[in-house]
């Protein structure tokens, strides 16, 4: 399967320059994006790091490090949603990514 970026929560399996690139013909013209979760599965090894970052300037928006081969990493934001312009995934190590929005 490849990256599934019009669906709610968003799949990605591969590298991503620009979510809003990718999906400008199709959604439009995004504002911002509120993230609320961000769930990495089916991850292959301990000490993996899967980062998020602003492909304007390169700021790291989230950074999740993989504990053990099998074991979901989860970074729940609900309490204090994330508003991001834009992200970039560099690499997917391994697994998949769930991104949760509102």
């Amino acid at each position: 399967m490849s990256n599934t970026l019009t669906t709610n929560p968003v799949y990605i399996d591969s590298p991503l320059a620009s979510y809003k690139s990718s999906v400008a013909s199709t959604l439009g013209t995004l504002t911002t994006l509120v993230v609320v979760k961000i769930r990495w599965v089916g991850t292959s090894a301990a000490g993996q790091v899967l980062e998020f970052v602003d492909p304007s300037g390169g700021a790291q928006l989230a950074m999740l490090t993989s504990v053990g081969a099998g074991q979901d990493v989860e970074e729940d934001f609900s309490p204090n949603p994330r508003l991001w312009r834009d992200f970039g995934v560099p690499q997917v190590p391994s697994g998949k990514v769930f991104l949760f929005t509102k």
